[in-house]
């Protein structure tokens, strides 16, 4: 069974929340099942420890606008015979992630796409083992790289795993109890966490290892910060809020703010759709109201989780109705 921390609950929650993490719950039901590419929080195998291994989740904003750092550098032969259904079915229509390449003298550059690559094949965990999918990297990386490039990416490999063991046991860590949280809390939360995170990250990697691997991703974590700590500010007016917000957002990487505003979009589009449900508007309604942001297999997907979602609701408001009436009856027995 997979197992979630509280605090990474509570971050991806904040995050959905904010409007800011470009993936939210209504995205994922739009997939309707296909692979998400970044990096999932995956469950463990059966037979495997659960806090063994796991992959952090980020911000999909994040890697949406994520580019190769290095583009002159020569590609490296691709498996021609991949068929990812071999490997897990989670994966399967898919292709691999990431791109390996190596510099004049054969070493590794280690780029963004060297962590895709753990990513695609980490992301099955689950359906297989963090061994299978280790060795599976090292079969399909030894079909891209020369002998000394390939050492190279093994020995990042296994920081990357020691990296993620680490991210387990700090996200494991509890909160405070519910009746105790509000605004400031989560806030000052999400600033905690995203610090520790940057810490452990550093204690594994090298800086230049740490820039390639996480670099667009801690700009939106701080921006994600940023912002939570804005609307938790209750001395700021809603207009000098909203005027903070934009000016935030203004300060972003262009490609990363035009991916910010898209997400943000989509969330806002998907609440209006939820709104339009609610209000029993026609199946056409609600498609024209996302027709902007979701192609339709995706509304259609949104769809079917609404409908699967209200007969959910009328299953446990039948029970309750039921469930009451059986304790007034009782009540009544013994009352005579």
């Amino acid at each position: 069974m997979k197992k979630t921390s509280s605090r990474l609950s509570l971050i991806l929650g904040l995050l959905s929340i904010l409007g800011i993490a470009g993936y939210n719950s209504f995205d994922q039901w739009a997939e309707n099942g296909t692979r998400q590419t970044g990096n999932p929080t995956v469950s463990p195998a059966e037979n495997e420890d659960p806090e063994r291994i796991t992959l952090e989740s980020t911000a999909h904003v994040a890697a949406s606008t994520r580019s190769a750092d290095v583009t002159d550098a020569p590609g490296l032969p691709q498996s021609s015979a991949w068929k990812a259904e071999d490997y897990a079915m989670v994966l399967a229509g898919t292709e691999i992630d990431g791109d390996l390449k190596v510099d004049e003298n054969d070493h590794l550059i280690v780029a963004i796409g060297v962590k895709d690559f753990f990513d695609y094949f980490l992301s099955a965990v689950g359906e297989v083992t963090a061994e299978r999918a280790m060795q599976e990297i090292q079969r399909q990386a030894a079909i891209r790289l020369p002998d000394e490039a390939l050492s190279q990416l093994i020995d990042l490999l296994t920081d990357y795993v020691s990296y993620q063991q680490l991210m387990v046991d700090y996200m494991q860590q509890p909160l405070v109890p519910a009746e105790q949280q509000n605004y400031a809390y989560y806030a000052a939360t999400m600033q905690q966490t995203f610090n520790q995170i940057r810490l452990l990250r550093r204690q594994v990697f090298t800086p230049e290892t740490v820039e390639s691997f996480f670099g667009i991703e801690e700009t939106y974590a701080d921006y994600a910060v940023a912002a939570m700590q804005i609307k938790a500010d209750s001395n700021l007016s809603e207009d000098q809020r909203e005027k903070q917000l934009n000016d935030l957002r203004s300060a972003l990487p262009e490609q990363m703010r035009h991916s910010e505003e898209r997400s943000r979009g989509r969330a806002e589009t998907a609440s209006l759709a939820r709104q339009a449900f609610t209000e029993q508007k026609t199946e056409a309604e609600i498609s024209e109201i996302l027709k902007d942001h979701y192609n339709r297999s995706e509304i259609d997907g949104m769809l079917s989780a609404l409908k699967q979602q209200a007969a959910w609701r009328g299953r446990v408001e039948e029970y309750l109705i039921i469930r009451e009436d059986i304790v007034h009856s009782e009540l009544a027995e013994i009352d005579k």
